[in-house]
């Protein structure tokens, strides 16, 4: 008798090992195998990570009113991980014993952020602008400027955010109403 349930039991394993060999089954799985080799963003849903958003500072006191904004393409890699690239047009008006001296901004940035839990995140750019440094004389030069910052995200996947950077290019900071502090506000459309 327990030769015969021993024989039985055999034959019951075995067909279920040849049934696990079906050719059906072994397409399937390796499609599932190459599925989960193929990264997301190099899949077909980039167009799903790819968000645009705008960034915008104003600056209104006595002394000078500063007004920025900075449209941008960004893209989201992973979870935690954004980069992006966009221009970006200011205008600063300067009160001076000498009377007002005014002048328009315009360039181009990229960043890359890393988030931090749900809401911080670190900022990394660089910044390339063309502006007048010396309102005295008019003369306009490009200068660029990394920004190092942090910044605290409202809402999901950074829907809007509050940046503070530091600018160390002394030019830069020179076209800046607060010097080589850079505030900014942002949203992802």
């Amino acid at each position: 008798m327990f030769k015969k349930a021993y024989i039985l039991l055999t034959i019951l394993l075995v067909s279920n090992l040849g049934f696990a060999q079906y050719d059906d089954d072994a397409e399937a799985i390796k499609r599932d195998s190459t599925a989960a080799k193929k990264s997301p963003l190099f899949s077909g849903k980039l167009k799903d990570k790819v968000f645009p958003g705008a960034e915008f500072m104003v600056t209104l006191n006595n002394a000078a009113a500063f007004v920025e904004l900075s449209p941008f393409a960004g893209l989201e890699i992973g979870k935690h991980f954004y980069t992006g690239a966009g221009l970006h047009g200011s205008f600063l008006n300067v009160a001076t014993t000498a009377g007002n001296r005014n002048g328009f901004y315009y360039g181009a940035n990229a960043f890359g952020r890393v988030v931090i839990g749900d809401m911080f995140f670190l900022h990394a750019e660089m910044r390339l602008t063309n502006g007048i440094v010396n309102l005295s004389t008019k003369n306009r030069v490009w200068v660029s400027s990394p920004v190092y910052g942090i910044g605290f995200g409202m809402g999901g996947g950074l829907g809007s955010w509050m940046l503070l950077g530091y600018a160390p290019n002394v030019n830069y900071a020179e076209i800046n109403p607060f010097g080589h502090l850079v505030y900014r506000f942002g949203v992802r459309f």
